[in-house]
């Protein structure tokens, strides 16, 4: 009985600590593997795999999964409302067990099950509200008969996690929304000098192309996204006669124009999601020796994609036309950003975008 007891109390405290962690989570992919990940660690399995709805609310989807082979996943990953296990799962809106799936008429697939081992499945909802979003589902290599304490401690997990999946829904859309709303300003302000239509667009390219050169994660390439479309937000707050003027600027003029990056990060760094982005596009006009603005940052002190927007930005400004100059042929652009290599670029930066441009 202690044993018993010991063993609850730890599943759910184990369980109260996955919540928490899966709560403050802000990326649907990574809620999603996380959850399957410690339902794998909450009910002591090897397998487990997470469906959702799709947005017809008739086929049920595999979004995540651990334990699974690709080929397994691939061949059971779609399937409709009312068909096998997980989808009488959503229909009848309550948990199957089942102790031995090859005995089980509703399962779809059972050759794909015995080559992969799975001989006992629990299936419960993920629903919010009444409202099923989708299944989580552990498997066993073995028969076995799940106790209710067992499917009771699953669908608790699953009730926890559904709260996540919603407010990381909510919490993506608004990102999209805002960051949609964002864009059309930062169009607007490339409207009003139709000479930079289509910079952010260039500049977000090549810095995709660096950040991918070099190798970096998923999460900085999105952010690479963001602050690419972004970086010039600040030109918002920059007079119209400037920012349209036919010929060089004045020194007075260049200073005003100076403070959009600082401008840029004041307008997104209120906003929660939009705090790391501001800094880049604080950092994008610093120099790697120190010599830049607004901040006077140099090396690694300077956010690294701060330092690959820096080279993305001049190198496009220096190959695109303006009223009173010609824009430059690409092997003298390339030139310019080894003649500034270590002195107003990061070496590695420009060594990684000089590889971009040979392979275009």
């Amino acid at each position: 009985m202690y044993r018993e007891v010991t063993d609850k109390l730890k599943a759910l405290t184990t369980l109260l600590e996955i919540s928490k962690e899966v709560a403050s989570m802000k990326e649907l992919g990574y809620v999603l593997q996380l959850i399957v990940d410690k339902a794998k660690e909450i009910m002591d399995v090897e397998v487990c795999s997470l469906r959702l709805l799709d947005e017809d609310g008739d086929t049920l989807r595999i979004r995540a999964s651990v334990g699974l082979s690709e080929e397994f996943v691939k061949k059971v990953s779609k399937i409709k409302v009312g068909q096998g296990i997980n989808g009488n799962v959503v229909k009848e809106g309550k948990p199957i067990a089942i102790s031995n799936v090859l005995e089980d008429k509703r399962y779809l697939s059972t050759i794909a099950a015995q080559k992969e081992g799975i001989i006992s499945q629990l299936s419960v909802p993920i629903a919010l509200k009444e409202k099923i979003i989708g299944t989580l589902t552990i498997y066993k290599n073995i028969e076995h008969v799940f106790m209710q304490e067992e499917i009771n401690l699953l669908s608790t997990f699953a009730a926890e996690c559904a709260v996540a999946i919603e407010n990381t829904r909510l919490y993506e859309n608004l990102n999209k929304s805002y960051f949609e709303t964002i864009q059309t300003l930062a169009l607007t302000i490339e409207a009003r000098d139709p000479y930079t239509k289509g910079h952010s667009d260039r500049v977000t390219q090549y810095a995709l192309d660096i950040a991918k050169v070099m190798g970096l994660s998923e999460a900085e390439i999105t952010t690479i996204r963001y602050a690419g479309k972004l970086h010039d937000i600040g030109k918002i707050a920059i007079k119209d006669d400037i920012l349209s003027k036919q010929g060089p600027l004045t020194t007075a003029e260049r200073a005003e124009v100076k403070l959009h990056s600082d401008k840029g990060a004041q307008i997104l760094g209120p906003l929660e999601f939009m705090k790391g982005i501001s800094t880049f596009i604080r950092g994008h006009h610093e120099r790697f020796d120190g010599g830049g603005y607004p901040d006077g940052i140099k090396q690694e002190e300077i956010p690294l994609i701060a330092r690959i927007l820096s080279v993305a930005d001049s190198y496009d400004a220096m190959t695109s036309d303006r009223p009173y100059r010609k824009g430059m042929e690409q092997n003298i652009a390339v030139v310019e950003l080894e003649k500034n290599s270590g002195s107003q670029f990061d070496p590695d930066i420009v060594n990684a975008f000089i590889k971009v441009l040979g392979n275009k």
